[in-house]
């Protein structure tokens, strides 16, 4: 379909039984291609010298934004007036990467000039995923890429346990190294993975979750009451010091108002189970108070599936 592409419309594109494609009336060339999942993504579709169609990836709605995909696709569509094929540049990417193969990459070396630019626009948890490789194998940054074996990292992960660590933290440390030889097998600096065949540590099952007693929920409800009440009135003291002073009054917090954000997070957190990544991203346009239901949109979700969580009367009372 074409569309004059806007945040209105991306916000109300539903996901489809078939993959789909908005084609933006404003700029021919510039595409958000709507995945079954609900994940959406931005492309430029082009012609090169030879006549074939190509296409390129400018990145996920939620990691840029429509403005910035659309000043990417300008750039690209720029570079390719000017006789540049980004294809060809990612191919030359690649090749560029299987020639460092010939100079022994070390880890760091790696990570730096191929892994970081890649995972931080493919990844919403990048950040975490460099800290985890920066705390847990630093350690390792001028070892050569080909050198690392799977007795190496088995060691490693022996010695964590041994200090320890918890299964399930190792586990996820090394799911961040695994990450980084994958990505070095796609772009040909390894031939194979050597971590591809390293077990994970098995965690228990028996976690213990630990609820709240009705006392202590009570205690909590009460400490967060009395947390606002506190806010309301230091604002109503500072302003009968500024009327005083002769300054003017700062926004008055109503008594159906919150002084800040986290009585309504802990509630909303409680009342609905939302994870933490989930709830920070919550927008007005995903609560629908007919339906008396919130949506996690795929781009937010760890499972990367749009799902629908219904409200309770509490959620509902908090978010009006």
């Amino acid at each position: 379909m074409k569309a004059n592409l806007t945040e209105k419309l991306i916000k109300s594109l539903q996901p489809s039984e078939k993959v789909y494609e908005v084609v933006d009336t404003s700029l021919s060339c510039f595409v958000l291609r709507v995945e079954k999942s609900g994940h959406m993504s931005f492309f430029v579709v082009y012609r090169n010298k030879q006549g074939s169609r190509n296409r390129v990836k400018l990145g996920t709605y939620g990691q840029i934004t429509l403005t910035q995909a659309r000043d990417l696709a300008k750039q690209k569509l720029g570079a390719i007036a000017s006789g540049i094929d980004p294809q060809q540049e990612k191919k030359s990417v690649i090749e560029e990467a299987r020639q460092a193969k010939q100079d022994l990459t070390t880890l760091k070396e790696f990570i730096e000039q191929y892994y970081k630019p890649w995972v931080l626009m493919n990844r919403k948890s990048a950040d975490h995923t460099l800290m985890l490789l920066d705390k847990y194998f630093s350690q390792w940054n001028k070892l050569p890429m080909r050198s690392f074996t799977r007795k190496q990292v088995e060691t490693w992960q022996l010695s964590e346990r041994d200090r320890g660590l918890l299964p399930s933290a190792i586990n996820r440390s090394l799911n961040a190294l695994r990450s980084v030889f994958t990505r070095a097998t796609e772009l040909g600096i390894l031939d194979a993975n050597p971590l591809s065949k390293v077990p994970k540590l098995q965690e228990p099952k028996d976690i213990h979750v630990r609820y709240l007693s009705e006392d202590e929920f009570k205690r909590l409800l009460s400490t967060l009451d009395d947390r606002n009440q506190q806010a309301i009135n230091k604002r109503q003291s500072a302003n009968t010091l500024r009327k005083e002073r002769g300054h003017d009054a700062l926004p008055e917090i109503l008594p159906h108002q919150y002084a800040d954000y986290f009585t309504p997070l802990a509630l909303v957190a409680i009342n609905t189970g939302l994870r933490r990544g989930e709830l920070f991203q919550l927008k007005w346009r995903d609560i629908d108070f007919t339906q008396k239901r919130l949506t996690v949109r795929a781009a937010n979700a760890k499972s990367n599936k749009t799902r629908h969580i219904p409200m309770n009367p509490t959620a509902m009372t908090v978010l009006m």
